[in-house]
């Protein structure tokens, strides 16, 4: 049975530690932790898999200013990575225009930690948002009328984050430009959803995620 804290598929792991060795790519299993919540939003995320599809649900203020409110779900990453995922939507009839779902490298679970995170609205809005320092506000490059689904990558070499996107996942598309984010080799990096409405939750469905090493 699913559980918030760890995920039990050991086929699943076996298989990504076998393409971890084969490949390099490693997808978020049985090894990765749900460290959850960020910022206590209410009411509690949870997410669930289903082979490669992830559910995830959030609730939180947002991803933005000097702290944050969302539900996360990732994995340690020690230097460099690149992250890779599907959203295949983006909440439901009712979720605030501003609710996302993405990608995020992050250095702690601070609320006001620094972070780069790749993320969409609900009303298609595309955000390359970074906060360089601690408590820092939290700087956004916008581009709007994007569509779902859509594939979304967020890459890291030492503090220097990008982010782009693809409609068919080949082409790929810069959005804004290289970030600087200072930042200790040793992070948090997974998939990030904010309902954008504290109170009420936000569930956003995932599919692929990988994180290459």
């Amino acid at each position: 049975m699913f559980t918030q804290n760890h995920f039990p598929f050991p086929s699943a792991f076996q298989r990504s530690s076998l393409a971890a060795l084969l490949t390099g790519l490693l997808a978020l299993s049985a090894s990765a932790k749900n460290k959850g919540d960020i910022g206590s939003p209410k009411p509690e995320g949870k997410s669930v898999q289903r082979g490669e599809i992830w559910e995830i649900t959030g609730g939180g203020a947002d991803i933005s200013g000097p702290s944050d409110q969302f539900h996360f779900v990732n994995n340690s990453a020690s230097g460099n990575c690149t992250l890779t995922a599907k959203i295949v939507s983006v909440g439901e009839s009712g979720c605030h225009e501003w609710a996302k779902a993405g990608l995020m490298i992050r250095a702690d679970e601070s609320v006001g930690s620094p972070h780069a995170t790749i993320a969409i609205s609900y009303k298609g809005t595309l955000a390359f948002l970074t906060r360089t320092t601690p408590g820092g506000d939290t700087r956004s490059e916008k581009l709007p009328n994007a569509t779902l689904p859509i594939f979304l990558r967020l890459e890291r070499k030492g503090n220097d984050f990008t982010s782009s996107y693809s409609q068919d996942g080949k082409t790929w598309v810069m959005v804004g430009k290289t970030m600087t984010v200072p930042m200790k080799p040793a992070s948090l990096a997974g998939m990030a959803v904010t309902s954008h409405y504290d109170g009420i939750a936000c569930t956003s469905v995932f599919s692929n995620f990988v994180m290459k090493r």
